[in-house]
């Protein structure tokens, strides 16, 4: 059994050493194709889980054994160097048949327009959508203003909340919401790569709808709308890394603030608290949980509190898509690991509330915590090949947006690898392969043209 130093885990060095390598040997080939989403996928394992620790302190982990916490950072360790392992494998088998060096991008100017006027399209038809189902409440006419600034109503204004299960029409909704969030995304996404007006007005349409994402108590949507522009970001500004590090260091700063603010909004359901410059007064984050997460886990699998589903939760997650009304005895997901520890209630569900197992421990929940943490390497490997896929792609402006977008909602993976996490990027995808087979028979004129944005390549090589 390792010892303890000082009330810190030496185990705790070892993830932190390999996942350095890691990143080091990551920026060192920074022109390769796996480079970019192998980075993001290492900082998200490491933020999750050494960086729970860090944040959080000692105190979180006391109730657990040194045996448990040793074990899960010897997991995380073996996870990222197995992730690592797999890469080549992953990369080949995704990327057969695109050429590796594939010549400059100049990011279209008709193609930026193009794109940014059907995600202005679709924003006006799910404000059409909410605002016809609003029009049932009796407060419509101060509710709906709450929409573009919510703090106008004293409760959050939800414009396509449903049942958590998916009955009824809630799949619908449930779809909308998810396409919501892609269209946001766009929005940032383009303001980071589009110039001039098309930059503006970009910027316009962040100003409208993005705060009816973060007035709201659901931080990982926020990241799922902000990620995949400070993806772009990175990848694409011709600005000197430094300029890119104070610039991530500031909207990290102003992030935990305002996430402060959210964790009292949602203490108090009252849109008042964001309003008030006294509502975060001792208010601190307390971890990111997922190592706390994977020490439970390890400790239930050990004592038999809970048995490893073998690939039942995963198939869960696979079929999650298809509403509760056309399949009713859809598996519901973690539900026995919410039992497990200590949620469970006397109710339709039989829990008061689900919790997410971590990226690691979804692995050790489905298959044990050998066979498991295999399997998640394998997942994130497979990952990294579809995203370099992408980026070998990026010749089509469509392909360098799903690009961002699979960059930005990696780090929500972190928490499960789950659809109610990739949606967006799903239905991203699908739209983009409806266009490639039907839609370029009716491009207009000039769209494939290049126009005054400067090379994408300049900006990363």
């Amino acid at each position: 059994m390792l010892e303890y130093g000082a009330g810190i885990p030496l185990a705790l060095f070892l993830p932190i050493a390999v996942c350095g390598f890691l990143v080091t040997e990551g920026l060192l080939n920074w022109r390769e194709a796996w480079a970019k989403p192998a980075l993001t996928v290492y900082g998200t394992i490491f933020i999750w889980y050494p960086g729970d620790f860090l944040m959080a302190g000692t105190a979180g982990y006391r109730i657990f054994t040194d045996a448990a916490i040793n074990i899960a950072l010897l997991q995380v360790s073996a996870c990222l160097l197995l992730i690592r392992c797999f890469i080549p494998s992953a990369v080949a088998r995704c990327t057969r048949g695109l050429d590796a060096t594939s010549a400059p991008v100049s990011l279209s100017a008709a193609w930026m327009k193009a794109i940014l006027i059907a995600a202005i399209v679709l924003w006006f038809m799910l404000l059409a959508a909410a605002l016809a189902r609003l029009q049932q409440h009796r407060n419509f006419d101060e509710m709906w203003p709450a929409i573009f600034w919510p703090p106008l109503y004293q409760q959050k204004v939800s414009m396509f909340g449903h049942s958590g299960r998916g009955a009824g029409a809630s799949f619908i909704w449930a779809a909308m919401g998810y396409i919501q969030r892609l269209d946001y995304a766009v929005f940032g996404v383009i303001a980071v790569l589009g110039r001039g007006k098309i930059r503006v007005v970009a910027l316009l349409m962040m100003a409208l709808s993005w705060p009816y994402i973060f007035f709201d108590r659901m931080r990982n949507v926020m990241l799922a709308v902000l990620l995949p522009g400070v993806a772009a970001f990175w990848v694409s500004s011709t600005r000197p890394i430094v300029v890119k590090i104070i610039v991530s260091l500031i909207l990290l700063l102003v992030l935990d603030h305002w996430f402060k603010v959210v964790l009292v909004y949602r203490l108090k359901a009252d849109m008042g608290a964001f309003v008030s410059v006294h509502s975060m007064a001792g208010t601190r984050h307390h971890g990111l949980d997922m190592l706390k997460e994977l020490c439970y886990i390890n400790t239930f699998v050990e004592d038999g509190t809970y048995t490893p589903n073998f690939g039942r939760r995963y198939f869960a997650e696979a079929v999650n898509f298809v509403p509760r009304s056309l399949w009713p005895g859809k598996p519901d997901i973690g539900l026995d690991y919410a039992i497990a520890r200590g949620f469970g209630a006397n109710n339709r569900l039989g829990v008061r509330v689900t919790i997410a197992t971590g990226l690691i421990g979804q692995g050790v929940a489905n298959f044990g915590r050998i066979a498991g943490t295999v399997c998640v390497a394998g997942l994130c490997a497979c990952w990294i090949g579809f995203l370099s896929r992408l980026w070998l792609q990026r010749q089509s402006v469509l392909r360098l947006l799903l690009f961002m977008l699979g960059l930005g909602i990696t780090f929500n993976c972190g928490r499960d690898i789950t659809l109610l996490v990739l949606f967006p990027f799903v239905f991203g995808y699908i739209i983009v392969r409806v266009w490639e087979r039907y839609g370029r028979r009716h491009a207009l004129p000039g769209l494939g043209g290049n126009s005054h944005l400067a090379p994408l390549e300049n900006a990363v090589e």
